[in-house]
């Protein structure tokens, strides 16, 4: 399992829950298609990667990984369950060309105004 958490107090949660599971890899960041992404955390339930000019109070600026590059290092993906806060389709088209090594995909989709 890896999993991937920009905020910092649910990452600290999400630590604390897989504390015991073998094989788990958890990394502070976001998934994304630059280096590095503004967050902004709407609480423990909610929160999303800024996009373009806006400017949004209180966001932090987190590092980020390519869904393309996860998926060339780990080979063959059984569940990819993607909830990445209003950049679904940044993040799927960005590893378009990978996402044939996925046997199943779940997204959990978010529609933010002005955005697709």
């Amino acid at each position: 399992m890896v999993a991937f958490e920009p905020d910092p107090g649910v990452f600290e949660v999400l630590r604390w829950n897989t504390r015991f599971l073998e094989g788990a890899e958890i990394h502070q960041r976001a998934l994304g298609t630059g280096l590095a992404a503004a967050f902004w955390s709407e609480g423990a339930d909610a929160g999303r990667l800024i996009q373009g000019d806006e400017v949004v109070a209180d966001s932090i600026t987190v590092q980020t990984t390519r869904l393309s590059e996860l998926l060339l290092r780990l080979g063959k993906v059984e569940m990819l369950k993607l909830d990445v806060e209003g950049a679904e389709m940044d993040v799927l088209e960005e590893a378009e060309d990978h996402l044939g090594m996925v046997e199943n995909i779940f997204v959990e989709y978010h529609s933010f105004a002005g955005k697709r």
